[in-house]
């Protein structure tokens, strides 16, 4: 049955069938998830954090991407990305989400690294007498902060970041995204393919039904997808007429957003009101 999805002409005019769909196992099969964590997650630019959340030296916040875990700490050079495992027997380093430490200690071994990744203390295992600590310190990860988001590739060969985000700093600058305040963060484990969550973001269909109260507030049949250059995609929806804010009350006392970039640049559709930008996400096995 599932076949009979993609069984369809991708040649036929879109409007008119309703769109292509694709086969059930672009969704579930196994090969095809390996393809995307190397050719997507392993070699591209991912947002995974804002700089509000890593204020402090010793601040940390781990994640998981596919199979892999990362650990995000800010060292004394800034906020830096490590592989999340003890050099010694590969051990998860720190299971919580969020945290301060100055000091990482390994629950296995008691291997201790410091907040720059350095390795400190062997516990007084056999290794001390022969075990060079200056070149076993965690693994990094490459890392980079733009406009107050932080960004991770899992890979040597990633692109230039700035080529990758293209247009998106016109974005970040109309709403401030660098000195925004992360208030209160939280995980919502879905059990689905990720590219269905991001189909979901990116179409509004549903709000009248599953999200009453955004509904009330924003215009889906006014909304539309940003033409931007580079890897970030993005979305809009205005805001309807007395409302200011997309929040419970849909009112805020802070300032206008400054005209969006979408308004003067020619580049996508739609009409000049403030725009809500779609997020990421991230794939888990």
């Amino acid at each position: 049955m599932f076949d009979l999805i993609s069984d369809q002409n991708e040649d036929r005019p879109y409007f008119e069938t309703g769109g292509v769909g694709r086969s059930h196992g672009f969704y579930t099969g196994e090969e095809q998830f390996r393809r995307e964590m190397s050719r997507i997650y392993g070699r591209r630019w991912l947002p995974v954090d804002h700089v509000s959340r890593l204020k402090e030296k010793g601040a940390y916040s781990t994640l998981n991407i596919g199979s892999g875990s990362i650990l995000l700490i800010h060292g004394d050079n800034g906020i830096q990305g490590y592989h999340n495992y003890c050099r010694h027997r590969g051990y998860k380093l720190v299971e919580e989400a969020t945290g301060k430490r100055q000091s990482l200690v390994c629950l296995y071994h008691c291997w201790v690294y410091d907040r720059n990744g350095k390795l400190k203390s062997l516990n007084g295992t056999y290794l001390d007498h022969f075990f060079d600590k200056e070149k076993n310190g965690l693994l990094p990860v490459r890392t980079e902060v733009r406009f107050g988001v932080v960004f991770v590739a899992l890979s040597d060969d990633a692109p230039d970041l700035d080529e990758s985000l293209g247009e998106f700093g016109e974005f970040a600058k109309v709403y401030d995204l660098a000195d925004l305040e992360c208030v209160e963060a939280k995980d919502y484990p879905v059990a689905s393919n990720w590219k269905l969550v991001a189909h979901n973001v990116n179409e509004s269909l549903h709000f009248p039904t599953a999200h009453k109260d955004l509904h009330r507030i924003t215009d889906f049949d006014d909304a539309g997808t940003y033409d931007l250059r580079g890897d970030i995609v993005g979305a809009w929806q205005s805001i309807r007429t007395g409302y200011n804010s997309v929040s419970l009350s849909g009112r805020s006392p802070a300032h206008r957003c400054r005209t969006s970039p979408r308004a003067t640049s020619g580049r996508s559709t739609g009409s000049p009101s403030c725009p809500i930008c779609s997020s990421g996400s991230r794939p888990t096995t």
